[in-house]
């Protein structure tokens, strides 16, 4: 009886795991979705200049919120739940106050820091003088987002998952609309600018209200303390997750970096247009990372390796045969997919795309890689890929941007080189630790399945003489099918198979 009811417990809460990571996914799509369309609407309304000017200010930022945060709002999501399951609500009033204390401050410093200094990294860095303006505007953006990233924080602490996953859409949604009316309003780069830290101002007035329906009563009863055990467990934790971070900067945030210095906006904004595009590829990598890392962690401490192994090594199948069409699609038609996008001006950076495109199948594995060695308990292996891969990937970039000169086509091999080197060390060291089979034989047949994919493509191309748009629509409905038919013939995955998968997506 005892046991019923421990699979009872356990299964509802496989399904709140599932229903919760499905929430985040559905809304983060949607979030993305308009996410991209404000790049769009920003290509069709600046110059390439202009568009390059804000996405490599807005890169800078970025960086700089990997040391603001320093993994504590992920500490907040550990420790919230634990608290509360053990009553001690205190120590979820000392760090929710700790960590917002140190994020805020930290704002502060770092935003009067580049205020200062605007003017400086206008001339000397950006190489534009309208860089100074940009900078200001996106400092007290910045100054403000720690309020915001509590309040994620505790929602997703407290397991208020719809509150969680909706702060990306609205906020994706309002610099949006903002952006849309300062347009129509004004020109230039202070319009994304403006639209961006009035955003932030609009999250707090609509979240802090909800923030306080979800903390319970008893928070505000008891008295803060500044407790040094609690901040040494908060700060190692935080720290130890970083490695997530740092994976998600290598690809684009260095590459944007040394291209600014070296390469000029012009190229910073064209490559602005390949990358997010290649990089919608990746959140298919982020969908099972999301609903991998519980259940790896569940398999990983009751010592069920053969299954988790088994588990891996099928996710490496799928993955790697769902991804690759997709890639294969932006690898044939780039220059229909900018020109749809971000104009005519943006086809330059086709080439950009295509290597991009099959960096991205190598960043799909990586996700499930890292986050499977995260879940069993390795985050310093993962700290450690990513210091590698950190370094690996500033040579490349400083040699072929700064010293070969080769502009966003360098960043793009350097993409593509980094994420096969984090594929290849994250793969290493998960069979060491959990002792996975790597289906290398049904990597090899999908390669070839790819490759037919192309062919089939491509002679499409030529024999079809259609609408450019119509043409592509129907060359890739053939050659998707012939891919389909492909990894049945070459048995990468069975008619068993693809019922049990249907099954168990009931």
């Amino acid at each position: 009886m005892e046991l019923e009811e421990e699979e009872i417990i356990e299964e509802n809460y496989t399904k709140k795991v599932v229903k919760g990571a499905g929430i985040i996914f559905i809304f983060t799509l949607v979030a993305l979705f308009f996410a991209y369309l404000m790049r769009v609407l920003l290509a069709r309304n600046l110059s390439v200049e202009e568009y390059g000017l804000f996405y490599a200010v807005f890169s800078m930022f970025s960086f700089l919120i990997l040391f603001r945060d320093l993994g504590l709002t992920r500490s907040l999501v550990k420790f919230i739940p634990e608290f509360k399951v053990k009553k001690q609500c205190n120590l979820i009033k000392d760090s929710i106050i700790s960590i917002f204390s140190f994020q805020f401050v930290a704002s502060a410093i770092i935003t009067i820091i580049l205020i200062i200094f605007s003017d400086f990294l206008a001339i000397n860095y950006f190489h534009n003088a309208h860089a100074s303006s940009v900078i200001r505007i996106l400092a007290l953006s910045f100054w403000l987002k720690p309020f915001i990233l509590l309040c994620g924080g505790i929602f997703q602490g407290f397991q208020k998952m719809w509150q969680y996953a909706s702060i990306d859409l609205t906020r994706s949604i309002l610099v949006l609309i903002l952006s849309f009316v300062g347009f129509n309003i004004s020109k230039g780069v202070s319009v994304p600018s403006i639209a961006t830290l009035i955003t932030s101002i609009l999250l707090l007035l609509i979240f802090i209200p909800l923030l306080l329906k979800v903390i319970p009563i008893e928070f505000f009863k008891k008295k803060f303390v500044i407790d040094k055990k609690l901040l040494k467990k908060l700060f190692g934790f935080g720290i130890s997750t970083m490695a997530g971070d740092i994976n998600w900067f290598i690809i684009g945030g260095i590459d944007i970096f040394i291209l600014t210095y070296f390469a000029g906006l012009e190229q910073v904004g064209l490559y602005n247009a390949s990358l997010p595009t290649a990089s919608l590829l990746s959140y298919f990598g982020v969908a099972i990372a999301t609903a991998l890392l519980p259940v790896t962690s569940e398999l990983w401490t009751k010592k069920n390796k053969k299954r988790l192994a088994d588990g891996i090594s099928k996710l490496h199948k799928y993955s790697f045969a769902i991804v690759i069409p997709f890639a294969l699609i932006m690898f044939c038609f780039p220059e229909l997919i900018l020109n749809l996008l971000f104009g005519k001006n943006y086809i330059i950076a086709s080439t950009s795309l295509r290597i991009l495109s099959l960096a991205f199948i190598f960043m799909t594995l990586s996700r499930v890689n890292l986050n499977t060695l995260l879940g069993i308990g390795k985050p310093k292996v993962n700290i450690k890929i990513a210091i590698i891969t950190v370094i690996f990937n500033l040579i490349l970039n400083l040699i072929l941007i700064g010293l070969l000169g080769m502009g966003i086509l360098g960043a793009s091999i350097s993409a593509l080189l980094t994420a096969l080197a984090m594929f290849l060390l994250s793969l290493i060291k998960l069979k060491k630790f959990a002792k996975i089979r790597i289906p290398i034989i049904m990597w090899l047949k999908n390669i070839v399945a790819g490759v037919i994919f192309v062919l089939v493509a491509l002679f499409l191309k030529e024999l079809l003489v259609l609408n450019p748009y119509i043409e592509a629509i129907l060359v890739v409905i053939i050659a998707c099918l012939v891919y389909l038919a492909s990894l049945f013939a070459f048995k990468i995955i069975s008619t068993q198979e693809f019922k049990n998968l249907i099954n168990l997506s009931k």
